[in-house]
């Protein structure tokens, strides 16, 4: 096609290819290192994937911070596992990554991981974890379900007609022509893999939405049989319901070009409420709600203890203490970020004219007690709590940016606890795009070659000029 189009052109070779890719992530690479020492503060997110081609192992690293006010991420490392996947050998790995980028450990606010033992022991050598939110959610939906014999088997029956219709060109061809007699498009049935977040839920939202499409398709093929009957649609109406709002959660936390830290604590409160709001009509689907509530409970119950999350959601000004359950978890985030602002104590004890008299003595506590609560916070801090928050489609960051000259320490403070993602879903990502990096016509990639292509797929554009 080439040689049609300009017959003196010359098609560069296989190895002058792979040595024009080694070259420019070579570039790009230094590039990247020496943009890194200007950043202050960066966060991972870390992952195992497997490539089925080779059976080969690779542990994935992308690195996360804030440039300009805005968030930014790249791929540092998919490194191949050739050794076992203990805790101390991935922290090695993740070591090395980190020297090679010239990146100290005192820069490294978290590492984001699936919660797997070994993950999460290899980032706490490093530096403080926390749980990807995505894969307790998935967890959380997943235990429910299971738990459930009669909404398991539901799901059973409705996977296997969407699986039918994947083997069955006449069923899917059926279940098109239906549509289109009502509809100028059609839509197809979505298979639910158990690896991929939501997918039961949007199978089932799917499968309700052309069920009566579906209903007539079986009957021109003969597989009457196959059909839900209309009081399992009641109740699959429940699932779908109760599914939703987990959807919905995972969707709002797992996006890179944005802030997403400081809205898991809201958003997991937001949760329970909206959970609590969904009207169900069958005893089945009051037991799922009752299991998915507990499992909230059992997964997300002390969520605002973890320092770091209540530090993020107090110091976005869309937030502060406004969506905080426990008023104790506040108040000591709270405290703990005032106290990092300054080493000095910025009140000095009150002293009063009874402190010597033992009748006073109450009077004086209550008198200190009211300095300790209320004027101990720096004046700045205090002005940003007492403030009106954010419209919750506002920026954060931006404030931050428009905000800093009057209040520098907390403005720093703010970007360091607002930086990391609150998912390992960049890590999924980068795993997707290997997967069309290796496959079956391109099997015999070398790992150094795949962690190349992956790191400059991932670069932002203010590399890619």
């Amino acid at each position: 096609m080439i040689k049609c189009l300009s017959p003196h052109a010359r098609v560069p070779s296989r190895k002058a290819i792979t040595n024009m890719i080694s070259d420019m992530f070579q570039r790009k690479k230094d590039l990247v290192k020496l943009h890194l020492t200007t950043i202050n503060y960066v966060s991972f997110t870390c992952d195992i994937w497997t490539d089925t081609f080779n059976s080969r192992s690779y542990l994935g690293l992308t690195c996360h911070y804030i440039d300009d006010y805005h968030p930014q991420s790249i791929c540092l490392a998919v490194k191949h596992m050739n050794e076992s996947h203990s805790a101390d050998h991935i922290a090695a790995i993740i070591r090395e990554v980190m020297a090679d980028y010239e990146i100290s450990g005192d820069k490294v606010v978290t590492i984001v991981t699936d919660g797997a033992a070994n993950m999460v022991n290899a980032a706490n050598q490093i530096s403080k974890s926390i749980w990807c939110v995505a894969h307790r959610l998935n967890l959380l939906v997943n235990d429910a379900i299971r738990g459930n014999k009669d909404v398991d088997n539901l799901i059973a029956s409705v996977r296997s007609i969407v699986t039918f219709s994947k083997q069955s060109n006449n069923f899917a061809d059926a279940i098109e022509k239906e549509q289109l007699r009502d509809n100028p498009r059609s839509l197809k049935l979505i298979q639910d893999v158990p690896t991929r977040w939501n997918s039961a839920y949007l199978m089932l939202d799917r499968f309700l939405a052309i069920r009566n499409y579906v209903k007539m398709a079986l009957v021109k093929v003969h597989k009457e049989d196959m059909d839900i009957s209309y009081e399992a649609v009641d109740l699959l109406n429940d699932i779908r319901d109760l599914l939703k709002p987990f959807y919905q959660m995972t969707n709002d936390v797992s996006g890179e070009n944005y802030v997403t830290i400081s809205r898991i604590i809201p958003v997991v409160n937001n949760l329970s409420y909206v959970l609590s709001m969904v009207k169900v009509t069958s005893l089945t689907g009051l037991d799922l709600k009752k299991q998915l509530e507990n499992g909230i409970e059992k997964r997300f119950g002390s969520i605002e203890r973890v320092q770091l999350l209540a530090f993020a959601t107090i110091l976005d000004p869309r937030f502060k203490k406004v969506d905080f359950a426990a008023p104790s978890a506040c108040s000591s985030a709270i405290v703990s970020i005032n106290n990092l602002l300054s080493d000095v104590p910025l009140t000095q004890s009150i002293e009063t004219e009874g402190d010597s008299d033992p009748l006073w003595v109450l009077h004086a506590k209550r008198c200190q007690q009211l300095v300790d609560n209320h004027g101990a916070l720096a004046s700045g801090f205090k002005h940003y709590l007492s403030s009106p928050t954010l419209e919750l489609n506002g920026d954060p960051l931006d404030f931050w940016r428009k905000n800093k000259e009057s209040n520098h320490a907390l403005h720093n403070l703010a970007l360091k606890h607002l930086s990391p993602p609150a998912t390992s879903v960049p890590c999924e990502r980068l795993f997707s795009k290997s997967g069309t990096i290796i496959n079956e016509k391109k099997s015999r990639l070398k790992p150094k070659n795949v962690e190349m292509l992956c790191f400059l797929y991932s670069l932002p554009n203010c590399f890619k000029d």
